[in-house]
């Protein structure tokens, strides 16, 4: 059994986990039930415990439960700082409260989640929520079926400290691909919508540096069928965004460039691949 506190320390409710041996119907964490100062998708647990961390610098670390925010602490708490949504997927409220005690402007946030597709769900659906409160967001996949705690307990904190360091890429990767894998990219009108779904999501993704442009190339090779996607960004003071055009044939265009860059549609067919 844990304590929930509040940004001011206050013990609000508690969460507990159930045994490991416990039946199978058995739920893994249970909150207290929901009252007037304690409503669970608000809080994340352990961020009033990481307050002091996340103050000096350490990136917070999102988790799955509370244990796996323990164990990052007890990993490495000079650098990272674990915080966990109690049993809700990641919502604006949390995230607020995140940045009211954390500068994500300069230590950005990972996300930390299992490696199966069950974590890479929970990693895209949180991208949509942090970016509204830091441009710097970065997931780490674990392996998968291991979770921080189970790191921790059976390797140690060297182990975990290496997981973390680990595999590390922009979410936003994991977002584009995601979108780009909901489409049949074995036919023509999937690949333009898939260029179609991913220009959106690019377009729609701001970076709050003033000192630094965001390149989006969007690189499309078609392996086993599908199309990839990745962004990456690059230091730049002087030279504007650039930004896919909206028409289909521009988009279209994007599978024989590697990348899209803001032009007139072609007029005489020299556009063509």
């Amino acid at each position: 059994m844990l304590p929930i506190r509040a940004e001011d320390g206050t013990t609000v409710a508690f969460i507990g986990r159930a045994h490991p041996h416990s039946r199978h119907d058995t739920p893994k964490y249970l909150n207290s039930p929901e009252t007037v100062l304690f409503t669970k998708g608000d809080m994340l647990f352990g961020l009033h415990e990481a307050r002091a961390a996340l103050g000096r610098g350490a990136r917070p670390v999102i988790v799955e439960g509370p244990f796996d925010a323990i164990a990052v602490n007890i990993a490495d708490l000079d650098r990272f700082a674990g915080v966990a949504p109690l049993g809700t997927a990641l919502t604006s409220v949390q995230a607020t409260a995140l940045s009211r005690a954390a500068d994500l402007d300069r230590a950005g946030v990972l996300v930390a989640l299992d490696g199966d597709q069950a974590g890479h769900n929970a990693a895209t659906k949180a991208y949509g929520v942090l970016r509204t409160v830091t441009a710097t967001i970065d997931a780490v996949l674990l392996p998968s079926g291991r979770d921080p705690a189970e790191i921790l307990q059976s390797d140690g904190p060297a182990a975990l400290r290496s997981a973390l360091r680990a595999d590390v890429r922009p979410l936003a990767d994991l977002v584009t691909d995601a979108t780009i894998d909901s489409w049949d990219t074995r036919t023509a009108e999937g690949q333009i919508g898939a260029m179609r779904a991913a220009a959106s999501l690019i377009a729609s993704t701001r970076t709050r540096r003033p000192s630094s442009r965001t390149l989006f190339a969007v690189r499309c090779r078609r392996s086993r069928g599908s199309i990839r996607t990745s962004a990456t960004s690059t230091p730049s003071a002087s030279s504007p965004m650039t930004t896919t055009h909206p028409r289909t044939s521009q988009m279209a265009r994007s599978s024989c460039s590697p990348s899209i860059t803001r032009s007139p549609p072609a007029r005489n067919g020299s556009g063509r691949c």
